[in-house]
């Protein structure tokens, strides 16, 4: 929705588009955490494949919304 082609996407190192992504993934993952408490998320498909450094990001925005809870 912001006009740029996956394929495009996946060609950039665009740190704010990805810190994005990990965002919006992280609001999901924390959103099951706390309706159903799982004790892992298995998370899959090509940006966690190809892009080394999005589970970081994603990991670093899950602790920044989770806080202490």
């Amino acid at each position: 929705a912001m006009g740029v082609e996956v394929d495009d996407i996946f060609d950039t190192d665009n740190d704010w588009l990805w810190k994005i992504e990990a965002n919006y993934v992280a609001q999901l993952c924390m959103t099951a955490v706390l309706t159903v408490a799982p004790t892992r998320i298995a998370l899959g498909g090509s940006i966690v494949k190809y892009r080394a450094n999005f589970v970081s990001l994603l990991k670093k925005e899950f602790k920044k919304m989770i806080g202490e809870y």
